[in-house]
C-alpha cells in the first residue's frame, strides 16, 4: 500500500518508541518503567516499582477487555482514532486549500487523539517510563492499575494523570504502528521497508546539541566545551531544553532495553558497546515487514561487523531471504559529505521467506560509482562463513574476491575448528590466564628465586624470549629487544612469583611445557597471532594466555604453533580479530589438535622444532623430539637469517601440501597488488611489509616465502 501525505509526519525519533504489539498491554507495565533516571526520587521509584508489581500480579487474567479491538492478528481495529485517521487520509489533497483542510484535520486529530481509550491506553503503558518521578509528580505516573481500568473500561478519574500522559505523548512523540496502521498490520504488514535511520548513540551530545546555540563550541577544547555550556544553560529556557534532551534520551534507552518491545540484544560480553539507535530502526523495519515482504537500510558497518550486532546479524542470515549486502568507504567524501572521509557503512536488502541455505550476496569497500555499477568484488557468501569466521558474533567478513574466497574454503578443508578438535579428544576448553596482572598484583616479587612471570612483550612467533626488562613500571616500562645468537638472550622478566603464592591447579598447569599467545592483537599489527612454547617453572600474565590439553605432546604442540605463526593463518585471523586474541576466536580457527602425521606434518614440526626449542629451557623438550622422532636433525637454529628461512619454508609447506594452494594465492595473502592491479587498493599485511621496507630495503617476507616455495616445490 502507498504510503501517503500522513506518513510524511513521521520523524525519525518517532517510531521507536510506543507499542507496536497491543497484546504487551495485557501483561501490564513492566516494572522496568521506574527505574530511577537522573532527576528521579529513588524512594518513589521503589515504592512504584512494588505497586506496579502487586497490580501485575493481581490483573493476570482480568485484563483483555480491549483484545478484540487490538489484537494484530483480529478484525479491522474499532479504535475512534484510528477510524477518524482513516476519515482525514480520504479526504482530497489536489488543490491547497485541500491540503491546508486535511494538514488541519490532521493536526486536530494530534491534539484529541488523547481522549481516545485505545490511544491513551498505549500512551499510559509508554508514558510510565518517560515521566519524572518524584513526590510532586507522584500521582502523575501511571502503573498497571490505571492500564487495567482503562482495559476493563473503567474511567480515570485523575484527569492531572490523564494530562501529564498526553502531554508525555506529545513531547516525547510516542509512536503506536497498530493504532496508526492498523489496516496494514491487519493485513501482516508493509511489502517494502525503506530507510536510512539515524547513526547515533543514545546518550548526549554536548558539542552537537550546543552547537544550535554557539557553533564555536564544535572546534573547542573540553574545558572550551565546558565553559560554553555552563553559560549556555544559564539561560532558564536552554535548561529545561538540555534536561528534557537528556530525560527523552535517557528515558528512551530504558524503554528500547525494558519494555521489550526490543528482542534482538547481543547476549553476554558480546551485547557491550554504543547504543546505536540504527540496530532498532533494523529491528523495527523487519517488525515491519509481511512475511513476503523486503527491507533495505543505509546503516554503519556495525550492522556486519559489530559484535553488539550479532543478533541482528543472526536474524538476517538465518531467519528471513537471502541477504544483500554493500559495503561502502566515504573515500573523499563522496558518498555523504558530512561524515568523515574514513567512515564505513552498508546497504542491505533482506527479502521474508527463507529459503534454507541463504548465501550472502556481498560487495565491501565500495569507493565511487564506478565501483557500485560493476561491483567485481562481488562475492558469494556460504552461510557458515558467518559462523566460521565470524565466531561467535557471526560477523561477516569483509571477502572482496573470489580468490580470497577460495583461500579462505581449503583453509578450513584442512582443519576443523580447533573447538571441534580438542572436543573430540574429549577434553574441556583448553584456555587459561594463569596469573592477572592487576588483579594480583600483590603477589609480584623481584626475587631472582622466584619463577619469572611472562607479559605480553616477551613472547614473539617461536620464541619466549624475545625481549628483556630494562626499567620502569606499567606503560612507562622499558624493554630491550633480545636477538638470537647473542649471549644477553635469556628470561628477563618484569616480576617474578613464588611457588607459595599460587593455587594447586595453577601449579599442576605450569609445572609442564604449553602453549602461548598473545592476547592484544588487531588487524593492523605487522602480526595479528603470536604464538610460542611456553616452558615449565614459569607464570604467563593474562595478556600470554595458554593452551594445554592433557593429550597433547611436545609434537602435537609444535605442530599448533607452527600453523599457528604462518602467513596465511594469519590472513584469516585478520578478518576475525578486534583489539583482543580472544578464546572464542582461536576455538574458530581451523588449527590442528593432534598430530596426523602426514608427511607434511613431520616436515613442520621438525623445523618448528629447531625454532622453538632453543634456549636452556628448553633441553629436555629437545631431547623428547630426538627420541620420539629420530629424523629430527636435532639442529637448534639460532642464526637469526637461517630462522628467516625456516619460517619461511614452514610457509610454503603448509601453503602447498596442506592447504593446496596455488602460488598465485601465496602471494595473494602476502601482498594482493603484487599479484595484479586488480587488487591494487587491497592490504593485507600493509605493517608488516612497510615495516620491512623501512629495516631492509624490501618486503622481505613475501621474498623469503616465494623463494621458500620456488625452491621447495619447483616454482
Amino acid at each position: 500500500k502507498p504510503l501517503s501525505f500522513l506518513d510524511a509526519h513521521i520523524q525519525c525519533g518517532d517510531s521507536l518508541v510506543g507499542v507496536f504489539d497491543p497484546k504487551v498491554l495485557e501483561q501490564g507495565i513492566p516494572d522496568e518503567a521506574y527505574k530511577p533516571l537522573t532527576g528521579d526520587n529513588k524512594t518513589i521509584c521503589s515504592n512504584l516499582q512494588k505497586e506496579n508489581a502487586t497490580y501485575r500480579k493481581t490483573s493476570k487474567g482480568a485484563m483483555g477487555g480491549l483484545q478484540g479491538s487490538l489484537n494484530l492478528s483480529g478484525t479491522q481495529p474499532s479504535s475512534q482514532s484510528q477510524h477518524r485517521l482513516h476519515e482525514i487520509e480520504a479526504m482530497p489533497e489536489d488543490s491547497l486549500a485541500e491540503s491546508t483542510a486535511k494538514q488541519e484535520a490532521y493536526a486536530s486529530w494530534l491534539r484529541e487523539a488523547g481522549s481516545d481509550p485505545e490511544q491513551l491506553a498505549a500512551d499510559l503503558y509508554t508514558a510510565a517510563f518517560f515521566l519524572p518521578k518524584t513526590a510532586e509528580t507522584r500521582s502523575c505516573v501511571p502503573t498497571t492499575e490505571h492500564l487495567l481500568k482503562l482495559q476493563l473500561g473503567k474511567p480515570l478519574e485523575d484527569e492531572s494523570l490523564i494530562q501529564a500522559v498526553i502531554a508525555a505523548s506529545r513531547d516525547f512523540r510516542f509512536f503506536h504502528w497498530h493504532l496508526r496502521f492498523g489496516e496494514v498490520m491487519e493485513k501482516g504488514g508493509f511489502d517494502c521497508v525503506l530507510g536510512n535511520p539515524p547513526w547515533e548513540t543514545m546518550s548526549p551530545d554536548v558539542k552537537e546539541w550546543f552547537a544550535t546555540f554557539d557553533p564555536d563550541i564544535r572546534n573547542n577544547t573540553l574545558d572550551g566545551q565546558r565553559e560554553i555550556m555552563e553559560r549556555l544553560l544559564e539561560n532558564a529556557q536552554i535548561h529545561q531544553a538540555w534536561n528534557l534532551h537528556c530525560r527523552q534520551l535517557f528515558s528512551s534507552a530504558t524503554f528500547i532495553k525494558s519494555s521489550g518491545r526490543y528482542q534482538l540484544f547481543a547476549p553476554g560480553h558480546l551485547g557491550k558497546g554504543d547504543f546505536n539507535t540504527y540496530r532498532f530502526f533494523v529491528e523495527l523495519s523487519l517488525a515491519l515487514c509481511s512475511s513476503s515482504g523486503s527491507a533495505a537500510m543505509i546503516v554503519p558497518e556495525n550492522l556486519y561487523n559489530g559484535a553488539n550486532a550479532m543478533a541482528l546479524r543472526k536474524q538476517l542470515t538465518e531467519k528471513r531471504g537471502p541477504l544483500t549486502l554493500r559495503g561502502f568507504e566515504n573515500a573523499k567524501k563522496l558518498w555523504f559529505p558530512d561524515i568523515h572521509s574514513a567512515a564505513k557503512f552498508c546497504l542491505f536488502v533482506s527479502p521474508g521467506s527463507p529459503r534454507g541455505d541463504n548465501p550472502v550476496d556481498a560487495a565491501f569497500c565500495i569507493k565511487n560509482e564506478k565501483q557500485l555499477k560493476e561491483l567485481s568484488c562481488r562475492v558469494s557468501l556460504p552461510s557458515w562463513m558467518a559462523k566460521e569466521i565470524g565466531g561467535e558474533a557471526l560477523a561477516i567478513p569483509e571477502i572482496r574476491s573470489s580468490l580470497e574466497l577460495e583461500i579462505i574454503e581449503k583453509l578450513y578443508r584442512a582443519y576443523p575448528r580447533f573447538k571441534d578438535g580438542y572436543e573430540k579428544l574429549g577434553g574441556s576448553r583448553p584456555y587459561a590466564t594463569e596469573l592477572h596482572m592487576g588483579n594480583e598484583r600483590d603477589l609480584f616479587t623481584e626475587e631472582d628465586s622466584d619463577m619469572p612471570i611472562y607479559e605480553g612483550k616477551m613472547v614473539d612467533q617461536y620464541d619466549y624470549r624475545a625481549k628483556a626488562y630494562i626499567s620502569g613500571r606499567g606503560r612507562s616500562a622499558a624493554w630491550g629487544d633480545l636477538l638470537f645468537g647473542s649471549e644477553a638472550k635469556k628470561i628477563i622478566p618484569q616480576w617474578r612469583v613464588s611457588n607459595a603464592s599460587l593455587d594447586k591447579e595453577t601449579l599442576r598447569r605450569i609445572s609442564t611445557y604449553r602453549v602461548g599467545f598473545c592476547n592484544v592483537s588487531s588487524p593492523t599489527n605487522q602480526r595479528s597471532l603470536i604464538a610460542t612454547i611456553i616452558p615449565p617453572k614459569s607464570v604467563c600474565g593474562h595478556a600470554v594466555p595458554t593452551i594445554h590439553i592433557s593429550r597433547w605432546c611436545l609434537e602435537d604442540m609444535l605442530l599448533f604453533v607452527a600453523i599457528a605463526d604462518t602467513v596465511a593463518m594469519d590472513f584469516l585471523v585478520r578478518k576475525k580479530v578486534g583489539l583482543n586474541m580472544t578464546f572464542s576466536i582461536m576455538d574458530t580457527l581451523p588449527l590442528p589438535s593432534n598430530l596426523s602425521p602426514t608427511d607434511a606434518e613431520i616436515e613442520i614440526v621438525r623445523r618448528a622444532g629447531s625454532l622453538c626449542l632453543v634456549g636452556p629451557e628448553m633441553e629436555s623438550a629437545a631431547q623428547e623430539l630426538a627420541s620420539t622422532d629420530p629424523g629430527w636433525s636435532q639442529q637448534l637454529i639460532v642464526d637469526p637469517e637461517i630462522r628467516h628461512h625456516t619460517k619461511a619454508e614452514i610457509d610454503a609447506i603448509y601453503a602447498y601440501k596442506v592447504l593446496g594452494l596455488s602460488r598465485a594465492e601465496i602471494q595473494f595473502i602476502l601482498d594482493p597488488a603484487s599479484l595484479s592491479s586488480e587488487f591494487d587498493d587491497y592490504e593485507t599485511f600493509g605493517a608488516l611489509k612497510r615495516a620491512e621496507l623501512r629495516q631492509f630495503g624490501e618486503y622481505r617476507t613475501q621474498r623469503l616465502v616465494l623463494e621458500a616455495w620456488d625452491r621447495l616445490f619447483g616454482g
